[in-house]
């Protein structure tokens, strides 16, 4: 996968919501970030031996996010800053955009509650990048659970709700989000490098639709440990079809 196809149509994506691709703009830019990120990797891949979670993985997750968010937008599901009148879908932008490209940093620190360490690494990044919004506390409240609740417990708002499921549905030719050890042959890495795409789109029973391509049936693993798991622990859960796509046995629809 070329990054910079997926930078290139996050970008396109953020297109239609100014103030959030001009906030994204700061966290892109920021060294600090990436720096976190590369250090993130380098824990994971280099000192694990696991598959990537570092910058690549955080372009994919805010993309994915948006994604989720005009299929949302299109089909009834309001988010709670737009619900609870906290904010616009401007703002709900904002803030998984930005959850979904800091989330994991944390990882620079140890895998263990990584959730709870991108927080703490996130706080002062979101400080200065958002001193001057409006809204600054209450995106960084909703920044701060979208990036705990990707990973560390059950995603109570909307927007946390993408963000998790963004993370969940990066698992193209290998990328699963159950770590595994690169090179190592069992179920972990089989059903990983089994799936080839991922995409979402308007559901035909539910609201969203969560399209996998896989080569063969051992990807079935990754759609229900990772993707299903982040599913039913978001508020998105009772809102999602997944239509399976395998060559063997044709299509399938899974609801979560």
């Amino acid at each position: 996968m070329k990054v910079e196809a997926v930078r290139r149509e996050l970008h396109e994506l953020l297109g239609r919501y100014p103030t959030a691709r001009k906030v994204f703009a700061r966290f892109e830019g920021d060294k600090d970030v990436e720096e976190f990120q590369r250090l993130a990797n380098n824990f994971m891949v280099g000192r694990l031996g696991y598959n990537d979670h570092g910058r690549t993985h955080a372009y994919i997750v805010a993309r994915n996010a948006l994604r989720l968010l005009d299929v949302i937008r299109q089909n009834g599901i309001v988010p709670n800053l737009v619900k609870e009148e906290l904010g616009s879908y401007d703002d709900v932008a904002t803030v998984v955009t930005v959850a979904g490209f800091l989330h994991d940093i944390g990882n620079s620190v140890h895998r263990l509650q990584h959730g709870i360490h991108s927080m703490v690494l996130a706080l002062p990044i979101l400080e200065k990048h958002l001193h001057d919004h409006t809204k600054k506390n209450t995106l960084i409240s909703f920044i701060l659970e979208a990036i705990y609740a990707h990973n560390e417990g059950p995603a109570i708002t909307v927007e946390a709700s993408i963000v998790k499921v963004a993370d969940g549905m990066d698992m193209e030719e290998g990328r699963a989000r159950i770590p595994y050890k690169l090179g190592k042959f069992d179920i972990h890495s089989v059903s990983a490098l089994s799936i080839k795409k991922v995409g979402v789109e308007k559901g035909m029973e539910r609201p969203i639709r969560i399209i996998v391509e896989m080569e063969h049936t051992a990807g079935l693993f990754q759609v229900e440990k990772v993707l299903g798991e982040k599913i039913r622990e978001s508020a998105l859960s009772g809102n999602v079809e997944v239509l399976l796509k395998i060559p063997s046995i044709g299509e399938k629809v899974l609801y979560f």
